[in-house]
C-alpha cells in the first residue's frame, strides 16, 4: 500500500527546470505504478502524454496509463541486448522501477525526468499530502453487506458493500475492487458512506485496551491454561477469533479493568 510505496518527483525541465509537476509512485508488493499530478496544472505546463488527463480534470493516474508513461522511459522487455543492459544497470532481472531510476525517467518524447524522494526526510507539497490522506488504507468486511474503511488520514467510513469478504484495496488506495473490477472510488466515500465519529487511532486504542491474549487472561483470572480452555469450551468466556487454535479474549468478560 501507500506507506510502503516508493515515490519519485516528476520534473518538467522544459517548463519549470527543477519544479515538480507531480509524483510517480511504485507499489512494490503489487508491482504497479500510479501517478499523482498537481491539480493546479494547465495544459501548457505538461507534456503531451498528460494533456488528456488535465483536460478531464483527472489528476490521479492508475497503473494502466501510469505504466505506459513508465514504459516510454525504460528499455523494453523484448530488447535484443537486454542482458547486457541489465548488467550495465547492475540488475540480475528485469525490474521496471529500478530501470526507471537508472535512466532518470528520461524519454525522447518530452523533457521530464524523475528524482527519487527520501520519504523519511522529504517535504512534500500540501496538495500531494492531502491527496495521500484521502487514499484507502484499510478495509474490514462486516456482516449484512457492510464494510469498515479507513483513509490514510485515519477517518473511518461505514459503507454498504456487496460481497465484502472478496473486496480488496487497489495498489494505490484509489479504489475498492472485487475480482479486478472497480466497485468504489476513494473519492466516492463521502457521498456513499457514513463517516464515523471515531478514527483509526481510536479503533487501535480500543483493541489495545480491550483485547487480551491467553497468557494475560490466565493472569487476570489466576487460572491455568487448562482451566482457561475449559471456560472457553463452555462458552463462559469468548474466543473472539474464529480460529479455535488461536485465541484472544475480551477484557470486560474477564471481570476486570
Amino acid at each position: 500500500m501507500i506507506d510502503s510505496s516508493k515515490i519519485c518527483a516528476i520534473n518538467n525541465e522544459a517548463k519549470y527546470g527543477t519544479g515538480v509537476i507531480g509524483y510517480v509512485l511504485y507499489h512494490g508488493n503489487e508491482k504497479e505504478f500510479s501517478i499523482e499530478l498537481d491539480e493546479a496544472l494547465s495544459l501548457s505546463d505538461v507534456p503531451i502524454f498528460f494533456e488528456t488527463f488535465i483536460k478531464n480534470r483527472t489528476f490521479t493516474i492508475t497503473d494502466h496509463f501510469a505504466r505506459k508513461w513508465v514504459d516510454q522511459r525504460i528499455v523494453p522487455k523484448n530488447r535484443q541486448n537486454l542482458g547486457m543492459i541489465l548488467k550495465e544497470a547492475g540488475l540480475n532481472e528485469y525490474d521496471p522501477y529500478a530501470l526507471l531510476l537508472w535512466g532518470g525517467g528520461r524519454s525522447s518524447q518530452d523533457d521530464c525526468r524523475i528524482t527519487r524522494c527520501d520519504e523519511k526526510n522529504a517535504v512534500f507539497p500540501l496538495w500531494f499530502t492531502k491527496r495521500l490522506d484521502e487514499k484507502i488504507m484499510y478495509l474490514c468486511p462486516l456482516s449484512k453487506e457492510r464494510a469498515l474503511v479507513s483513509l490514510k488520514s485515519g477517518v473511518l467510513y461505514l459503507i454498504g458493500l456487496r460481497d465484502p469478504k472478496n473486496a480488496y484495496i487497489s495498489a494505490g488506495g484509489d479504489a475498492i475492487l472485487n475480482n479486478g473490477k472497480q466497485i468504489l472510488q476513494n473519492t466516492e466515500l463521502k457521498e456513499t458512506g457514513n463517516a464515523l465519529p471515531l478514527t483509526m487511532q481510536d479503533l487501535m486504542d480500543i483493541i489495545s485496551d480491550e483485547v487480551v491474549p491467553p497468557k494475560a487472561a490466565e493472569n487476570i483470572l489466576s487460572c491455568s491454561r487448562q482451566n482457561l480452555n475449559y471456560l472457553t469450551s463452555r462458552g463462559i468466556i469468548t474466543n473472539i477469533l474464529s480460529d479455535s487454535s488461536h485465541r484472544l479474549y475480551w477484557r470486560h468478560e474477564l471481570g476486570t479493568r
